[in-house]
């Protein structure tokens, strides 16, 4: 290496490998008080040491950079600390089966270590990430020896003497030497010990054994421990290790970037003093909340004097680098264990939302009267304030769970490395004050020591914006006492069938919902100023709560706010979506959607495009596969493949709509990613599917009606299954708005014959009933003048007998100046200028 920066570094990502190091992290454990150029120099540090590892034979991806920091990847177990962590997973859960095959596991994976870890590298947060690799280190080795004593390998103590000598403070490894000893019918030496131990913690710390040591030291007084031991080793030896660290309520110092934490707690009680502290004497609650390193709270138990308390501080910051803090007994459900309250703050103006916060209470309620654990789950697209209603609904029902809640952010959309499994329990634990060396190896032993932790108390866990069910399935805790919240932009199809989660899906705010949120921001008289203003901006926000919150900060951090400029933005379809920005990603609409954009399968990523195209309210599976030019059973995939990640509603059973917003984004997309031959294509075969299965539908309802020519569809163009006259009318009657968007659409992108085919097709049908002539849309008047406007139907070729519905010289009269002549400008009669682009209201 070119010097320690470059060493630091590489330890560093080493220690976080295949996971996402940022540069400020870097910075704190390349400097511990860094220069004002330390983030350029971590920009030049980091490619030369990627230059270095690369000239001697490191793959090119070895190093990458990763928002907002560096990657360095490794495969399988090229780091031993890796090979170390599978040979120690492999091993417990042998356990079960096999314990002398476990133990050989274990003593397989210890045989790896030769030597301290980083020592010399001259880094005050690289030696804590030591401090917790040598604690997991000396924890397995425990459990090994455990596992052998417990199969009659006495030759043991010796190993032990040796450990016990080197830590002689660490209780678990006397503990396992006392039982040792006892075994090999060495009473005396076992009960010696255990003095010593007594005798060395009274002096220098000023505290007494833990309880369970205690206890192993009582029944060898009587002769009787053994037999317990051998039938469940690992967990004496975790006994040892609770009896002295959970009594006390010891709390680990977490550091930023997850794997460089201080090592953690003392394992002894204070000398004199009771079991666990009094509530008199209790201290305040200590802080747990999000990982953030705090300072020690102090420990004021009866018994010895402030000097003794001093000492013990002082002597555990020395001597284990410890940090402490005691949890009053009488707020907790298990005395000596801590109540963790992470929940966030919750939105200050949160507002609506009525019938879900009722169902919310509704299913707690439920699931509290059953003997199985509530797990809700509140999905919804990007944006439409999954994580606000979840905070919030948790923030009023928090008193009803006096152990704690436990929060975890699990990014499962963000565009960097989500949270896994494994990191999530690890940091529960550290929340629930578990010391490191307490931390079994591996993701299945962590999980169920956080669930035997959870068993009998009241918890609320609030998972907040999970990928998928995989991801939160692990953080589930077994206890029937807790209630679980998972937000998630995944229906989580898969934990509602097989975990019986209850769903609650999300949609858009109500007009009167959307007024009120903007009220609560901005006040009503501000509102009540400019009303048609409002009423713009609530319509082009499409009822997304995170848009109207945006618009809201942008008129009130405006120096001269006025809601009819943030309206007359939000009125321009291609401008929309860049109004709604904050410059932060978090609050940037576009943004947001992108990140559900951005997991989606190519081919799923290419049908949400494409129906950006479509001009809405909702298309079917045919008219989709068409539009796509893919078989309808590919297309049906796709389209669950959309559903289940909230981009696409199906609203009733095989139509499907876009929510929100992510019509204007699909079609920001399409003319973005896509080129105007594919846009068009995709536009032709979707007409075709019209105007075929339309005229399929008129001639079933008017078989001697006299109609135009089937018209030749295109290559990949699906049709609807229509046999009989009552399917054919079902078909007009559900895809009516359609067609009638689908003529204007035709007329403005160029098809002229298939503006005039579909609507000469279709005018029998479309305005056969009276409530087709009134209370009409821009879109169906265009329809309406392209059905009756004779002349220029004739323009296009369109036979004069075909162009005259019923009613036809009525709808003129009685529609006046709109069946005026269009404005043709283009070849064949047709406006011009390339496909239009729809608005959040029109699908």
């Amino acid at each position: 290496m070119d010097g320690s920066r470059q060493e630091r570094a590489l330890a560093a990502l080493l220690l976080s490998a295949n996971r996402t190091v940022t540069i400020e992290h870097l910075i704190d454990v390349v400097w511990e008080e860094p220069p004002a150029t330390a983030r350029r120099q971590i920009q030049d540090i980091v490619p030369r040491l990627r230059r270095k590892l690369l000239n001697n034979g490191a793959p090119s991806d070895i190093i990458s950079t990763r928002r907002p920091g560096y990657l360095l990847r490794l495969e399988g177990n090229a780091l031993d600390a890796h090979a170390f962590d599978e040979l120690a997973t492999a091993g417990h859960e042998l356990i079960p089966v096999d314990i002398a095959a476990a133990a050989a596991k274990l003593r397989e994976a210890l045989l790896l270590w030769r030597g301290e870890m980083l020592t010399g590298i001259g880094s005050s947060r690289l030696e804590s990430a030591s401090r917790i690799w040598q604690d997991r280190h000396l924890t397995v080795w425990e459990e090994c020896l455990a596992l052998e004593l417990a199969l009659g390998h006495h030759d043991v103590t010796t190993e032990l003497r040796t450990l016990v000598d080197r830590f002689p403070l660490r209780e678990p490894l006397v503990g396992l030497l006392m039982l040792a000893l006892h075994a090999a019918g060495q009473r005396v030496e076992a009960l010696a010990a255990f003095r010593a131990l007594q005798k060395r913690l009274a002096g220098e710390l000023g505290l007494d054994p833990g309880g369970d040591l205690q206890q192993v030291h009582t029944a060898i007084l009587r002769s009787g421990p053994h037999a317990e031991f051998v039938a469940d080793p690992i967990a004496q030896l975790r006994r040892f290790r609770f009896t002295g660290q959970m009594e006390q309520g010891t709390r680990p110092s977490a550091v930023a970037d997850g794997p460089l934490i201080e090592a953690h707690g003392p394992t002894s009680r204070p000398c004199g003093g009771p079991a666990h502290p009094t509530p008199e004497a209790a201290p305040v609650e200590p802080t747990v909340g999000s990982p953030q390193p705090s300072e020690p709270a102090t420990f004021s138990p009866a018994g010895p004097g402030p000097s003794a308390r001093a000492d013990h501080r002082q002597e555990a910051a020395v001597e284990h680098r410890h940090r402490s803090a005691a949890t009053p007994d009488h707020l907790s459900g298990r005395p000596g264990l801590p109540i963790p309250a992470q929940l966030p703050l919750a939105a200050r103006d949160f507002s609506g939302r009525t019938s879900e916060l009722a169902r919310l209470d509704t299913l707690a309620r439920d699931g509290a009267a059953s003997t199985a654990m509530p797990v809700l789950a509140i999905t919804g697209t990007a944006g439409v304030g999954k994580t606000a209603l979840a905070v919030h609904w948790a923030s009023q029902v928090a008193h009803r769970f006096p152990d704690g809640q436990l929060y975890v952010d699990l990014r499962g959309f963000a565009p960097d490395q989500e949270v896994s499994p494994a990191d999530a329990v690890r940091g529960f634990l550290d929340a629930l004050q578990v010391p490191a060396h307490s931390v079994p190896a591996g993701l299945a032993a962590q999980v169920n020591l956080f669930r035997s932790l959870l068993a009998g108390r009241r918890m609320l866990i609030l998972l907040d914006n999970a990928k998928d069910s995989e991801q939160v399935r692990p953080l589930l805790p077994g206890a029937s006492e807790c209630l679980v919240v998972i937000t998630s932009r995944n229906r989580l199809t898969s934990l509602v069938a097989a975990e019986g989660a209850r769903p609650i899906a999300l949609g858009m705010l109500t007009t009167q919902e959307s007024r009120q949120l903007l009220a609560d921001r901005l006040g009503p008289g501000r509102l009540a100023v400019e009303p048609r203003a409002t009423n713009e901006i609530i319509n082009s926000c499409a009822g997304l709560p995170l848009a109207l919150a945006v618009v809201a900060a942008l008129d009130t951090t405006r120096t001269t706010p006025r809601l009819q400029s943030l309206a007359e933005q939000l009125r321009d379809d291609n401008a929309r979506l860049g109004t709604l920005t904050t410059g932060d990603p978090v609050t940037d609409v576009k943004t947001v959607l992108s990140w559900s954009y951005d997991r989606l399968s190519p081919e799923a990523a290419r049908l949400l495009r494409l129906l950006g195209l479509h001009p809405g309210p909702d298309i079917t599976e045919p008219a989709a596969a068409s539009l796509a030019g893919v078989p309808a059973p590919l297309v049906r995939g796709l389209l669950t493949e959309l559903t289940q990640a909230n981009l696409t509603e199906e609203h009733s059973p095989g139509r499907y709509s876009l929510p929100g917003l992510m019509r204007s984004y699909a079609s920001e997309l399409a003319h973005t990613l896509d080129d105007e031959t594919q846009r068009q294509a995709a536009v032709h075969r979707m007409l075709d599917h019209y105007l075929r299965t339309g005229q399929a539908a008129a001639r079933l309802l008017s078989p001697h009606r006299t109609s135009t020519a089937p018209s030749r569809a295109r290559a990949g163009v699906a049709f609807e299954e229509l046999d009989s006259r009552l399917s054919a009318l079902a078909w007009f009657t559900a895809e009516r708005q359609v067609l009638l968007r689908a003529v204007s659409l035709a007329a403005d992108a160029g098809f002229s014959t298939h503006a005039w085919r579909l609507a000469v097709e279709l005018a029998d049908h479309l305005y056969e009933r009276d409530d087709a002539r009134h209370d009409r849309t821009p879109s169906q008047d265009d329809a309406l003048n392209v059905t009756v406007n004779v002349n220029n139907l004739a323009c296009h070729g369109a036979p004069q007998h075909a162009a005259r519905p019923p009613g036809h010289d009525s709808l003129q009269q009685n529609n006046g100046h709109r069946h005026e002549e269009l404005s043709l400008s283009g070849p064949g009669g047709v406006r011009q200028g390339g496909l239009p682009r729809f608005g959040a209201t029109d699908f």
